[in-house]
């Protein structure tokens, strides 16, 4: 059974929980966490899910080359 502890559009932070896996009788066999900053964009709500199925679906921002060098000076003319 899963249990999202987080929402479609929601931002989260790396190591933040995502969603809990549990079995019939409540126990839990599994959390799972976010390992990089990312934003939430959809849930995969099965009703059975197994081994290696995809949960969620996430965007993950990457820099770029211009965002690594922000303190360019201004063209000369």
């Amino acid at each position: 059974i899963i249990e999202f502890l987080i929402k479609p559009g929601q931002f989260v932070k790396t190591g933040s929980a995502l969603a809990k896996i549990t079995n019939v009788l409540g126990k839990i066999e599994e959390i799972i966490f976010a390992t990089k900053d990312c934003y939430i964009i959809a849930l995969n709500d099965y009703a059975v899910s197994f081994p290696g199925d995809s949960l969620l679906g996430v965007a993950v921002a990457v820099k770029t080359q211009n965002e690594d060098n922000k303190t360019q000076s201004a063209p000369k003319g």
